[in-house]
């Protein structure tokens, strides 16, 4: 292989391993050492959040749901059967959680129901027309939790396939301000630790073999 060649080829390396340690390093930022990922959305106008089991069992580990409320008021979770959560849910306006966005770690979503909540303003109304379910007072939820402002619920997986609703629980109006999915799982941070590793290497070899190769051209210079 020629000089140039040869240069070009460190070169190339140098380049891919300086890539992979960045991401590398991302995740390791990203995850931390217990291997958490952690994903949110700030819905705006909805009254209810609707998370799928394509999002929800998409990996086999135990998943941490954390539910804000605007304003402070009662905010409630549940997590039932697909066709029962859909059920609840009917044509209310919400929002349905789509996937996953690991660039900016944040959950997309996309309006449904028949129309959203909005900001009110003086003399004008936000009602829409579906009112938001009651969703406490449903039965066809295998687990839930409530609180004002913030709640929390944990599930393991053991009952996938399953859907999150995440709203009031009385049927009020106030939106949603927030909903967090958390995925915990020990091996992502070594993973993640594995990439860096070898993208240093990457990064090393290139740049050494670059210093190394400089040397004959230098002395054919001099010479």
């Amino acid at each position: 292989m020629s000089t140039l060649a040869s240069r070009t080829a460190l070169a190339a390396l140098t380049v891919v391993g300086v890539a992979v340690l960045g991401i590398g390093l991302w995740l390791v930022a990203h995850l931390g050492t217990s291997g958490t990922a952690t994903f949110s959305a700030s819905p705006k106008g909805v009254a209810a959040v609707l998370v799928g089991p394509d999002v929800l069992n998409r990996v086999d580990a135990p998943v941490t749901v954390t539910a804000r409320a605007a304003g402070g008021a009662a905010v409630f979770i549940g997590a039932a059967a697909p066709a029962d959560a859909q059920a609840v849910i009917a044509s209310s306006p919400h929002a349905s959680v789509t996937g996953v966005d690991v660039t900016d770690w944040a959950l997309t979503t996309s309006t449904a129901g028949t129309s959203t909540v909005g900001t009110s303003t003086p003399g004008t109304s936000t009602a829409g027309t579906s009112a938001p379910p009651a969703l406490a007072q449903s039965d066809v939820w295998r687990s839930s939790a409530s609180g004002r402002d913030r709640t929390s619920l944990v599930l393991s997986q053991a009952s996938a396939p399953e859907s999150l609703v995440v709203g009031s629980a009385d049927g009020a109006t106030s939106a949603v301000e927030s909903v967090t999915l958390e995925w915990e799982h020990h091996a992502w941070f070594f993973q993640a630790l594995v990439v860096t590793v070898v993208g240093l290497l990457l990064t090393l070899a290139g740049a050494a073999g670059l210093w190394r190769s400089r040397r004959p051209v230098d002395a054919e210079v001099r010479r």
